[in-house]
């Protein structure tokens, strides 16, 4: 079983965000999608990773398979405008916290 993200939005970008679209029900791509939705619309989408998370309790990709998971965003990114792959690995912005070591 994968649990997460945990994801919050503001009330007035529902309509880019929801409803889901279940071709990649794995949530793969969503990012790249909603984002590229956003800066048609002047916003900005951020992630906030502030905990960092253990993934040594059980083996990755163990509840799911990899392949099926990729073909199916690799269709919904087809079907949808988005924002390239590779523009998620980059950081634009970071914002330390108060007290965070620098």
């Amino acid at each position: 079983m994968e649990i997460g993200p945990v994801v919050s939005f503001h009330r007035s970008v529902y309509d880019v965000v929801f409803p889901f679209d279940l071709t990649s029900p794995m949530g793969w791509g969503y990012e790249n999608v909603w984002s590229f939705r956003l800066g048609e619309r002047g916003l900005k989408m951020g992630i906030l990773d502030a905990t960092p998370v253990d993934h040594s309790i059980r083996k990755p990709v163990e509840n799911y398979d990899w392949s099926t998971a990729d073909r199916q965003r690799t269709d919904f990114l087809d079907r949808n405008a988005h924002i390239p792959i590779d523009s998620c690995f980059t950081t634009v912005q970071a914002i330390r916290l108060e007290g965070e070591p620098g």
